[in-house]
């Protein structure tokens, strides 16, 4: 368990999305008033959106707000570094650091459960992610290291659209992803929300991910293995997903040309002896 006191950082990333980042930002709050820890809580968005909108939030109850709007939209990691490098923020003087989008909200017990996770070399804790659309658990997202088989379908897939199409419509249509409902060591978790801990954030966390979207899970995750820690899954630590509010609204030119450049950039880096 986590002694007392504890500063966690949220670092979320909005692309027109303000409705649900008010409604994001809102389930912080509560949680942190409902949490009998003394907790020091800086929030930090991101903000990539073609019109900003000023939001106002009161700094209050130890919970710290600081919208950055970015001066273009550089993605998911690339936004978050811009945000970091404008806000002038030190990561390690946290013992969390959290990496989300803003379509998601936090339980109230989020705070009670999360600094009671062991450590044991963790290095990232991926939490449930209960998605509302498909009524299932995002977490696990990969629970062991992909194959470079794996890999370079996935960049076949990504590169010609139609093996893509055939693939999703015979193959994942019924395929069966395992499932885990209790706490486990995994390859990586989903990448709407991870929480990074203190051994991450003070032994190799870094946000040079040259790829606009997508593969941030496994970047991360090489990250760690390289470090030999650990990635553990959660359960008993809840957030609730209301659904891919940007990457929901991307073309699907784009889709593929971002997942492409992702799985090959992963692939040069990782896979390529």
């Amino acid at each position: 368990m986590l002694t007392k006191p504890c500063k966690i950082c949220f670092i979320c990333v909005n692309y027109n999305s303000y409705v649900e980042l008010k409604n994001y930002i809102g389930s912080i709050i509560t949680a942190k008033i409902k949490t009998s820890f003394d907790l020091k809580i800086d929030v930090l968005i991101a903000d990539n959106s073609e019109k900003h909108e000023t939001i106002l939030f009161d700094n209050e109850n130890d919970v710290t707000i600081q919208h950055i709007f970015n001066i273009k939209n550089t993605g998911y990691l690339g936004g978050v570094k811009d945000a970091i490098s404008k806000s002038r923020i030190e990561l390690k003087k946290y013992d969390f650091v959290i990496i989300s989008n803003v379509d998601v909200i936090i339980s109230s017990n989020f705070f009670e459960e999360l600094v009671t996770v062991e450590s044991d070399n963790i290095f990232w804790i991926a939490p449930s992610i209960f998605s509302l659309k498909e009524k299932k658990d995002r977490n696990p997202k990969i629970i062991t290291r992909p194959t470079k088989l794996k890999m370079y379908l996935l960049y076949l897939m990504y590169r010609f659209p139609l093996i893509y199409g055939f693939v999703v419509k015979f193959t994942y249509k019924n395929k069966k992803v395992p499932t885990l409902t209790v706490s486990n060591y995994i390859y990586a978790g989903h990448g709407s929300f991870m929480i990074f801990t203190k051994l991450f954030i003070n032994e190799a966390l870094h946000f040079d991910y040259p790829c606009f979207l997508f593969g941030e899970e496994i970047f991360f995750a090489e990250l760690i293995t390289q470090k030999k820690g650990n990635v553990v899954y959660a359960p008993n630590i809840c957030i609730h997903d209301v659904d891919h509010i940007s990457t929901g609204e991307l073309k699907r030119k784009s889709f593929y040309k971002y997942n492409y450049d992702s799985i090959r950039y992963l692939i040069k880096e990782y896979y390529s002896e």
